[in-house]
């Protein structure tokens, strides 16, 4: 298969979708919470999947900056397709117990999103992975809104 660049890759199989993740993983990532942006890590873990905020910049938010810990099934993945590949991947956490009915995005770059599906799977969650055209999760800012996007998705 000839890609833009000139270079002859090899077609993708179904092996090429799974990736080993070793547990626990942390990667660097970005929040959207509420009206706020944080900054920090999400953490996968087995049954947990958590963002922890980190950094001087997440101070310069008016609301303080919150751990999002999601241990139930399913969690959201969603990839716009269109989008820059540095900015192209979301994660919605859902936690009650922290939102009540508000969502936590994070947002990654691109290349990381089979990586991160792989590790959620081994940490035992069941993972919805949506293809967008232009969106990345961005617009999911409540349990409302997130259960809009996941019928949309399941209609014919």
């Amino acid at each position: 298969m000839r890609c833009g660049s000139g270079i002859i890759r090899a077609p993708r199989s179904a092996e090429d979708e799974t990736v080993n993740a070793t547990l626990p993983l942390r990667l660097q990532c970005s929040a959207a919470v509420r009206m706020n942006r944080f900054f920090g890590h999400l953490v996968i873990e087995p049954h947990s999947a958590r963002f922890e905020p980190s950094g001087l910049g997440n101070k310069l938010n008016l609301e303080p900056a919150v751990t999002v810990t999601q241990s139930t099934s399913p969690i959201i993945v969603v990839h716009g397709r269109w989008l820059a590949p540095w900015m192209n991947t979301g994660v919605v956490l859902t936690d009650a117990a922290t939102l009540g009915t508000g969502t936590a995005v994070l947002g990654f770059r691109g290349g990381i999103r089979r990586t991160i599906v792989s590790a959620l799977r081994e940490a035992g969650f069941e993972v919805e992975d949506h293809a967008t055209a232009t969106s990345a999760g961005g617009n999911l800012g409540s349990v409302a809104e997130l259960e809009r996007f996941r019928s949309q998705r399941r209609a014919p």
